[in-house]
């Protein structure tokens, strides 16, 4: 069996509960390509948190929560 799989799915997660985002990417870790996502609409000034969810084929799943952040 292998050790890791080759693609994960991640979600970008704004404030604990909406999945805005949802996106697969190659996992090699000696070859990560950059990934990006641009949340709008949202109210200018407003503050908001952001998760990144990480998902393997099998359901295992990590997960990073960042700082809030304020909408320029």
């Amino acid at each position: 069996m292998a050790r890791d799989n080759k693609t994960l799915k991640y979600e970008v997660i704004r404030d604990g509960t909406t999945v805005i985002h949802t996106a697969q990417s190659a996992s090699k870790f000696w070859d990560l390509q950059p990934m990006t996502y641009t949340d709008t609409g949202l109210t200018p000034g407003s503050t908001h948190t952001y998760t990144i969810r990480a998902t393997d084929p099998f359901g295992n799943t990590t997960s990073r929560k960042s700082v809030p952040t304020q909408v320029d």
